[in-house]
């Protein structure tokens, strides 16, 4: 026998070393043929069956139902299905007497005949109805552009049944196929309007669990989402969201007044030092930072001391509830001193955000103009900087606001050292 082919790599299927086909050639070897190769031009007997022809027969009638494969019967929901023949049930295999069913499914807002007449005035779904009525497959270049792609996209279970084009849509293995109808535009609004309003105001997501069932069009969210806007129901009914608290400064009337106070951990250590304990104005935002060994209020109180030596002791400092400003020792000089406490909520870092976002700007000038482990003797160039540049909030900076003049701008601590002096 000789076999006349389009497809040359069957030419070579004696010289494969796939295990597989070996063994397909085993299979074969009671078989006497021969493969000749055959231009896929000049195969026109083959390719005439194996391709198939579109029809020439004028475009069908619009009452073609939907028999979507052999065994498919399109049904009404209100028919009664044909009983079995049991004189036929010895003769005809079970999966020829037991065939697959499609319920027709239809909104009940409308009627079939409606359905159709608005589909026929919708240009782009009565195309598509149309092209689905043509008993060949879907061309490469035919509906592309963005009206028809997603029609295209689900183009395998379309089909027309009685002149409405309709979605085959399987949800459940033991339910038959249901036929639900594609939705003219002209329609969308009153099935959004009636599945809403109608069915309990749901949202979104409900809406789209109940209709899909029964109807379908493209993007059907869009349309829900438009008409939610829309309802003043649940406009009305909706709980609002509340709205967070603006932020609200610390009313301070002068500097020195009100002091924020942290620690912050500095990793890795230098000369022994770990933490810093961070303090700043609230009012002119002046910045002041001491390294530690420890975070304890025994090293805290000699720092505090130095401080309130130059500047005064403040009328209050606002700190968190941690140990060290919590202790009694530290609320026994605070008191000698006349100042007073107010602490923000536990956990809560935002209660003490002044000095907080001073130590994001700290920690980042560290990672960005130092860049080496001994960033103990480069702090105070560090503060000199910050303290002598503008400030967002205020627009002066802290210096000028605390002495009332501006820094001295020959002074640069960032470049001098003492040898170069």
């Amino acid at each position: 026998v000789t076999i006349f082919s389009d497809h040359r790599p069957l030419q070579q299927l004696a010289k494969s070393k796939s295990p597989r086909v070996e063994r397909w050639l085993l299979a074969m070897q009671n078989f006497r043929f021969e493969v000749r190769y055959k231009e896929g031009v000049k195969n026109i007997n083959a390719d005439a069956l194996s391709r198939p022809q579109l029809p020439a027969a004028p475009k069908p009638p619009l009452t073609k139902t939907c028999p979507v494969r052999p065994g498919v019967e399109v049904i009404p929901p209100d028919s009664v299905v044909p009983e079995e023949d049991p004189e036929l049930s010895g003769l005809l295999p079970d999966t020829m007497m037991k065939p697959l069913i499609a319920t027709v499914v239809l909104c009940p807002l409308w009627s079939w005949d409606k359905l159709r007449e608005a589909q026929e005035q919708d240009r782009v779904v009565r195309e598509v109805r149309d092209r689905v009525l043509v008993d060949a497959p879907l061309g490469r270049k035919e509906f592309t552009s963005r009206l028809y792609m997603p029609y295209r996209r689900i183009w395998s279970v379309l089909d027309v049944c009685d002149g409405v084009l309709v979605r085959l849509l399987k949800t459940d293995p033991l339910e038959p196929v249901r036929c639900v109808a594609v939705v003219p535009t002209s329609l969308r609004k009153e099935a959004v309007a009636y599945y809403h309003d109608e069915k309990g105001h749901f949202a979104e997501k409900r809406m789209l669990e109940n209709m899909k069932p029964t109807l379908y069009w493209p993007n059907m969210h869009v349309e829900i989402n438009d008409y939610l806007q829309q309802c003043t129901g649940c406009t009305v009914a909706r709980p609002g969201r509340p709205i967070p608290s603006p932020l609200v400064p610390v009313p301070v009337g002068r500097p020195w007044h009100t002091l924020a106070a942290d620690y912050l951990e500095i990793t890795p250590p230098a000369d022994g030092k770990k933490y810093l304990l961070v303090l700043q104005d609230y009012f002119t935002k002046w910045a002041e930072a001491y390294p530690l060994q420890r975070a304890t209020v025994e090293e805290t109180l000699p720092h505090l001391l130095n401080l309130f030596s130059k500047f005064g002791p403040p009328v209050r400092i606002h700190s968190d509830q941690g140990p060290q400003f919590e202790s009694i020792l530290f609320n026994r000089v605070m008191e000698a001193l006349g100042i007073k406490r107010s602490r923000s909520s536990v956990y809560h870092p935002q209660g003490n955000g002044l000095v907080e976002r001073f130590n994001r700007s700290l920690l980042d000038m560290l990672r960005r103009h130092i860049g080496i482990p001994d960033w103990v003797s480069h702090l105070p160039a560090l503060l000199w900087v910050y303290n002598t540049s503008i400030h967002s909030v205020t627009g002066f900076s802290p210096y000028k606001l605390l002495f009332a003049r501006d820094p001295p701008s020959d002074f640069l601590p960032m470049t001098m050292s003492a040898a170069d002096l």
